[in-house]
C-alpha cells in the first residue's frame, strides 16, 4: 500500500530533486555484501560477542543489534546493513530516508546511527503510527 502511495504521489520518483534514485531491490540482493559488512563492523571496533552472536550495542538502547546469530546465520539486520552500506559505497547516497511503521521504530533507530559512526552520514527515519 505504501509504495503504490508513493508511486501515485511521485511518479517520476527515479529523478525527485534532479538526484536519481536507486533501483528497487529485494533484500536478497544485498546478501553477498552482508560478510564484508559485517567484517568491516567488526575492524571498526562495534561488533562485541554475545552469548555466541554477534551484535552491536547502541548506548540508551536496552536491546543489542544482533547482526550473526548464534548458529552463524544471517538476519534482518544484516540485510538491512547490507542494503545501507550499498546505498552509501555503491550507489553513493547522500542522504536516505526509511518510512517505516512504528513495530520497526528501534531497529531503524538503531540502524540509523552507525553510518554517522562509520563516515559521518545522517540516515532520517520516519515513523508512522498503524
Amino acid at each position: 500500500m505504501l509504495i503504490e502511495f508513493l508511486f501515485e504521489e511521485f511518479p517520476n520518483w527515479e529523478d525527485i530533486g534532479g538526484r536519481a534514485i536507486g533501483d528497487l531491490q529485494g533484500e536478497s540482493f544485498y546478501n553477498p555484501h552482508i560478510p564484508g559488512v559485517v567484517e568491516a563492523l567488526s575492524n571498526h571496533g562495534l561488533i562485541e560477542e554475545s552469548k555466541g552472536a554477534r551484535a552491536i550495542f547502541i548506548e540508551g538502547k536496552n536491546i543489542p543489534f544482533i547482526v550473526v546469530k548464534s548458529d552463524g546465520g544471517y538476519n534482518y539486520a544484516s540485510t538491512d546493513l547490507a542494503a545501507l552500506w550499498y546505498r552509501l559505497n555503491e550507489e553513493k547516497a547522500e542522504w536516505i530516508i526509511y518510512l517505516t511503521d512504528v513495530g520497526q521504530q528501534q531497529h531503524f533507530e538503531i540502524l540509523s546511527v552507525l553510518p554517522d559512526r562509520l563516515v559521518g552520514f545522517q540516515v532520517m527515519i520516519i515513523c508512522i503510527p498503524n
